[in-house]
């Protein structure tokens, strides 16, 4: 394949918003001899669809703010080194 038509296949895919299909050769070395141009456009059309949806769920993830995973340990609050101290002495034992 020529230059030009990398190029072009390159202006086309970013136009079209398909940057997968900017990774074709690669989806060429892994097809088999005997497979048809439809087997191509598939394995091309499953891999943008992958990468879509992935930065779709990273998107999402992003966009609904969790809270920060916290321990113990990592917060210093005055309050929180008092529970602390608390928690470390020993507490009296209560028999009935």
């Amino acid at each position: 394949m020529n230059e030009l038509n990398r190029q072009l296949i390159s202006m086309y895919a970013k136009q079209l918003r398909v940057p997968t299909f900017n990774q074709y050769e690669e989806v060429i070395r892994q097809l088999d001899g005997d497979k048809g141009f439809d087997d191509f456009l598939v394995s091309l059309m499953r891999a943008e669809l992958e990468n879509r949806q992935d930065g779709n769920r990273k998107r999402k993830i992003r966009s609904a703010r969790f809270p920060t995973q916290k321990h113990w340990r990592s917060l210093t609050s005055p309050i929180w080194n008092t529970c602390r101290k608390l928690r470390s002495d020993s507490w009296p034992v209560v028999t009935l």
